[in-house]
């Protein structure tokens, strides 16, 4: 099933080759532009700062294991259905779910630790304040936000193929604001970033076992996801 999974997708990304350098791209780009937040350049205005930094990391880490692939580009999905239509096509061929259900964990798996690499080695040539921590904190901070990836990318997953573009959209756009509204939160009442504070809270004695947690709680969402994505392909009706 695996090797199916893997075939399956070297197919598909065959003809997403643009989109993936795009990714890429757009990863480094805004892994850049939250290294600077993370800086000390903007003091004047550190509120901003802070929510501005939180937010461009909590939106892109939680979309991390995503390509800008032809269905998210061109005839919106949200439009015309573009993943339910690619879904339907899909049943109609003799690929066993357990299968098309593989091939997204092998997606999420696949892409997120190269797009969390570029975006994360950007931030860090390009912040004082990354650089300032201990090499293993670092690595065990960009870790935590790569499972954080894999787990928000299995409910994305889900919202992909288990709802129509519309919905798929909205809960999206949810999901983002509510990513935003908890960093505002967080700095509002206790003025901390959610990156700096998770950044001290691995430095701290024992902050190993966030990393631990994070990546336990990626492989549970991988296995929640299969489970969930397999009883959706059964079930749901295209016609």
């Amino acid at each position: 099933m695996l090797k199916d999974a893997i075939w399956f997708n070297r197919k598909q990304w065959a003809y997403t080759k643009l989109g993936f350098g795009f990714t890429l791209a757009f990863y480094a780009t805004y892994g850049g532009l939250a290294g600077m937040f993370s800086g000390d350049w903007f003091e004047e205005m550190e509120t901003f700062q802070a929510v501005m930094t939180d937010f461009v990391v909590l939106a892109f880490m939680s979309c991390v294991g995503f390509v800008f692939s032809k269905g998210y580009l061109n005839n919106p999905y949200w439009k015309n259905d573009a993943f339910t239509k690619r879904l339907a096509t899909l049943r109609t061929h003799p690929i066993p779910v357990e299968t098309l259900a593989m091939s997204r964990s092998v997606q999420l798996a696949a892409v997120s630790p190269l797009s969390a690499a570029v975006f994360f080695g950007v931030f860090y040539a390009v912040s004082e304040w990354a650089q300032s921590l201990h090499p293993a904190t670092f690595l065990q901070f960009a870790f935590v936000w790569l499972a954080f990836g894999n787990v928000c990318g299995a409910w994305f997953v889900l919202q992909e193929w288990g709802a129509s573009g519309k919905q798929y959209l909205l809960r999206s756009v949810y999901a983002m604001l509510a990513y935003v509204a908890a960093g505002a939160v967080l700095y509002v009442t206790t003025k901390k970033h959610v990156t700096i504070g998770l950044a001290e809270a691995i430095d701290a004695p024992g902050g190993w076992v966030w990393t631990l947690a994070a990546l336990a709680a990626a492989v549970a969402a991988h296995v929640w996801m299969q489970r969930r994505l397999r009883r959706i392909l059964h079930r749901r009706d295209f016609a």
